[in-house]
């Protein structure tokens, strides 16, 4: 799944991707077009930080542009 998010006219990405059993991806790309990777090998431990950045980036005015895309 892929989330889009603006501030101030700059743009960042949270990407969440299934891998394999037991392997789970998330992947933030930041407005400098810097990405960040973390692994994990839990639907419920990716979820559980997809909600903490995106709650993060609302923390600091970062707004969602459209709806989550498959």
């Amino acid at each position: 799944m892929l989330w889009f998010f603006e501030r101030g006219g700059r743009q960042a990405r949270l990407e969440v991707l299934y891998l394999d059993a037991y392997k789970y991806e998330v992947r933030f790309v930041d407005a400098k077009g810097v990405e960040q990777i973390e692994h994990f090998r839990t639907a419920e431990d990716v979820a559980e930080r997809q909600i903490q950045i995106q709650e993060s980036l609302a923390a600091q005015g970062w707004h969602h542009t459209g709806s989550w895309k498959l």
